[in-house]
């Protein structure tokens, strides 16, 4: 798939899976790349939405020194969800540090309005709301996403693999 192209029913069903896999199992492992070509992987809640064909996940976190060499270093990123009574979804992703006020309201906004369990307010760790001196917020643009359930691992049929970008 190129870029500007529609997605398909099937990429759809995949990427609809992927998220749906992802907002029930709630923590994903994130993995970044330092200077050197290292890999180092952390917990993250992050979550996901589908707008025009447009996938993009949204992480509330703070700016930590490692994450953010990491980032500078290198924008890609790895979030792998994996659950053994739903499946797996990853999400190969472009990140990118959000720094206008809109673009910090819409991360904000995504963890309220996103489903249960994934769904939380954030003004429980940042009381200020998105303006908060510590609340920063990471966009992911995906360009890979891959999901199954693990009844159809168990059959021994393929995961859904969709490329973007």
């Amino acid at each position: 798939m190129t870029t500007g192209e529609r997605l398909t029913q099937l990429d759809l069903s995949t990427i609809s899976l992927a998220m749906d896999i992802a907002h029930a199992t709630v923590w994903c492992s994130m993995t970044t790349v330092d200077a050197k070509g290292r890999p180092r992987s952390r917990i993250v809640h992050p979550v996901w939405v589908l707008e025009d064909d447009t996938v993009t996940g949204w992480l509330t976190t703070r700016r930590t020194p490692v994450k953010s060499a990491h980032l500078a270093a290198n924008q890609f990123v790895s979030l792998a969800y994996i659950a053994q009574s739903t499946g797996f979804a990853y999400f190969d992703c472009r990140a990118e540090w959000v720094e206008d006020a809109a673009g910090k309201a819409n991360c904000w906004n995504a963890f309220l309005e996103a489903p249960d369990p994934a769904r939380y307010d954030p003004a429980n760790i940042w009381p200020d709301g998105p303006r908060s001196d510590t609340f920063e917020a990471l966009r992911f643009t995906p360009y890979r996403v891959q999901a199954a359930r693990a009844e159809q691992i168990a059959r021994g049929e393929r995961a859904g693999l969709v490329r973007l970008g």
